[in-house]
């Protein structure tokens, strides 16, 4: 495979320095390599998205750069597109697993770990474009020290938990996520799980085994929802694990009856507000029914702030701090791709509100600013708390927006 030599990038745009620190920064700068903020903008160009919104990414990226990064994803696109639901920079990672052999590989997510580079993590632009010295090279599957840290078996224990619950890896972050959750459990601290759940809107069978349904949004139902009933079918394997090993764990079924506060939701289903809480209400019963023995509860998520009054206000107070950080004004504790979500989420808000894309946005906007209230509203119910989630994962960030929420997502049922 043709990989390019060394691209000193930081000779060519002095004006892009690293926001890497310590250590990182060091190698860094010792080796010349592609710092990650430039990396995300260099990638981002070569598979024609814009460059990005970080006043970094702002400057026009190496062209040679880009086109050597385009060549790498045209040659390995045609593989990636027989993988279903493929992550979108999986032709780049098939690259770099056709130059390392022996890179960790995540078959269930299609994304591999990227190897450790004189200590420190590479960017992806580093590894497909620059010659790295063999013997800094750190290749093959590495143990997450929060793995490291449980007691022996556990992290085994953990690790069949995750396959036979299909949860989705996020690059291992997942993983990290809970185990750091579960070992303040096993020292005696009390874990709260707020899981979200969806109202019962309408849906039909896509013909896909891997995502069996599809929301129309047609009507509005009674019954626990497909998300609900997602989180159903593994709730039992999480509160499993805790129980054997003598943790208190506290599971708060959260439905988002807050939905019921969108004119549009309410037009497409074609229900009252009355209607929309009353069949939420009657799907919140049948969820407690199939829960009883667990620890868990059912309850309406707007009541975690207070009633619908004091989750608007909440509700408000997140959208204009994401808005600013939309806007370039502010920093997320956690990065946030929002042409990436937005296109991921882009089918479903098709079918939700309608095709207008300037409304897709503000949809985002707006979704994104609830999940970043829930995000607050885990971290006030206890110190020691974690989201554990069965809708799409790509909104991840926004739960990690403004503060480090550990996530923990199951693959979804729906497309």
């Amino acid at each position: 495979m043709e990989f390019a030599s060394s691209l000193p990038l930081q000779a060519q745009h002095p004006h892009l320095p690293s926001r890497a620190t310590g250590r990182a920064r060091e190698v860094i700068e010792r080796y010349r390599l592609i710092p990650s903020d430039v990396s995300q903008a260099l990638l981002r160009r070569s598979i024609g998205l814009p460059g990005g919104r970080h006043r970094r990414e702002r400057v026009q990226p190496d062209a040679q750069a880009v086109a050597q990064l385009r060549h790498i994803y045209e040659r390995f696109r045609g593989q990636a597109a027989r993988v279903p639901n493929a992550p979108r920079n999986l032709p780049f990672y098939l690259a770099l697993r056709a130059r390392y052999p022996d890179i960790g590989w995540d078959e269930a997510d299609q994304t591999l770990q990227l190897p450790q580079f004189a200590g420190v993590d590479p960017s992806l632009a580093a590894l497909l474009l620059q010659d790295l010295p063999a013997s800094e090279l750190s290749l093959g599957p590495r143990q997450p020290p929060e793995l490291e840290a449980l007691p022996p078996g556990v992290a085994d224990e953990l690790q069949t938990l995750f396959e036979d619950a299909h949860v989705v890896s996020r690059k291992g972050e997942a993983t990290r996520d809970f185990a750091r959750v579960l070992a303040r459990g096993l020292a005696g601290e009390p874990v709260h799980l707020l899981c979200p759940v969806c109202p019962d809107y309408a849906y039909e069978p896509t013909g896909n085994p891997e995502q069996p349904w599809r929301y129309t949004f047609s009507g509005i139902g009674s019954e626990p929802g497909l998300v609900a009933e997602r989180l159903l079918e593994d709730l039992p394997r999480f509160a499993a694990l805790f129980a054997r090993h003598g943790v208190e764990a506290h599971f708060v079924i959260g439905q988002a009856d807050f939905e019921v506060l969108s004119d549009a939701t309410l037009r497409q289903v074609g229900a009252d507000a009355a209607t929309f809480l009353a069949r939420m209400a009657e799907g919140g019963r049948r969820i407690e029914a199939r829960t009883g023995g667990l620890p868990a509860r059912t309850l309406f998520l707007s009541e975690l702030a207070g009633g619908l009054t004091g989750w608007k206000q909440l509700h408000a107070a997140m959208r204009e701090r994401l808005g600013a950080i939309s806007r370039g004004e502010a920093e997320a504790a956690r990065p946030i791709d929002w042409a990436a979500i937005l296109e991921a989420r882009r089918p479903l808000y098709e079918r939700w509100i309608g095709p207008r894309a300037d409304d897709h946005l503000a949809f985002l906007l707006s979704q994104g600013a609830e999940y970043a209230a829930l995000g607050e509203l885990a971290r006030q119910l206890s110190a020691n708390s974690l989201m554990l989630c069965c809708d799409h994962h790509a909104m991840t960030p926004f739960y990690k927006a403004l503060h480090e929420v550990p996530v923990v997502y199951l693959r979804r049922n729906y497309a």
